[in-house]
């Protein structure tokens, strides 16, 4: 078993499509019409100034993004500041969710130093693996965004 598939029995529960309800497909739906693009990148660090500098480094690229009109999920805004509000919740729970949203999504944009986060690289290589568009170029990404 690879890496990815490794993450994918770890982390990964697919609704098997014969039960979903109305609302799920309403949903599924609703979610299939505009672009969602992943922000990926480090959340972690040695103290909490590390951690907040990660968190603005995502804030801006999500500006740039809002800015453009580029629908995104970030992670780094969704749950920021959790891992002290709520110590006793495990990365693994954090992993779960987010890469539970990031194969919902249509492409993954790195934030700089992704290379760095353990979960950062496991996004990467997921979303990857499931040849969704990754881009490291903010500006590419806009690009694909409005089909050009």
């Amino acid at each position: 078993m690879n890496f990815v598939d490794e993450l994918r029995k770890k982390y990964l529960k697919p609704i098997p499509r014969e039960d979903q309800t109305p609302t799920q497909l309403t949903l599924t739906t609703l979610a299939s019409k505009p672009k969602i693009v992943y922000l990926c990148g480090p959340y972690s660090g040695v103290d909490h100034r590390v951690v907040e500098r990660n968190i603005e480094n995502a804030r801006a690229i999500a500006v740039y993004l809002a800015a453009h009109q580029v629908q995104y999920i970030c992670p780094h805004l969704n749950s920021a500041h959790f891992d002290t509000i709520l110590p006793n919740v495990s990365y693994e729970f954090w992993m779960t969710m987010y890469l539970n949203i990031l194969v919902r999504c249509d492409a993954l944009l790195t934030i700089n130093g992704w290379q760095r986060s353990e979960g950062a690289t496991k996004e990467v290589a997921l979303a990857s693996d499931l040849d969704m568009p990754v881009f490291h170029d903010r500006r590419k990404l806009l690009r694909w965004y409005v089909g050009l």
